[in-house]
């Protein structure tokens, strides 16, 4: 991480890039950051089922992620509900700008991710589904 950090810091010395960059840590607030973002990019090595991504579906903000390790449907279906790329610079840059280019790409996914978050992901679903997982491994049925 300390090689990251002086990374950051080296590239944050570039006064148009310290304007455009902000560290906040810990905030109580994180759905208003991420209503205020265009696109929420994750770019894991590996994951269960990221909240990251399902928080900023929720708040109607377009999501970006790499294939990781334990990518689940459960978060939707690439191109429609989110985009995904490879997890190398490179793959990360031309998907971010050609989403960045196309605002109306942008706004379709954020409406359809948090569409698909609100549909699929309340509560009510969640607590049966691990009722279901409960009933199976005890060998009960529902």
């Amino acid at each position: 991480l300390s090689e990251f950090k002086l990374k950051i810091e080296t590239l944050l010395a570039d006064p148009v890039l310290a304007e455009r960059v902000r560290f906040t840590g810990h905030v109580p607030n994180v759905d208003e950051y991420l209503r205020a973002a265009d696109i929420c990019v994750l770019a894991s090595d590996r994951e269960g089922l990221p909240n990251s991504i399902l928080e900023a579906m929720s708040s109607r903000t377009a999501v970006l992620t790499t294939r990781y390790r334990g990518l689940s449907p459960e978060i939707g279906r690439p191109g429609h509900e989110f985009v995904l790329c490879e997890r190398d610079a490179e793959s990360i840059a031309i998907a971010l700008n050609e989403l960045l280019s196309d605002s109306a790409r942008i706004k379709e996914l954020a409406e359809a991710g948090h569409r698909y978050v609100h549909e699929n992901m309340d509560l009510d679903r969640s607590i049966d589904a691990y009722a279901a997982i409960y009933r199976e491994l005890a060998g009960l049925r529902a």
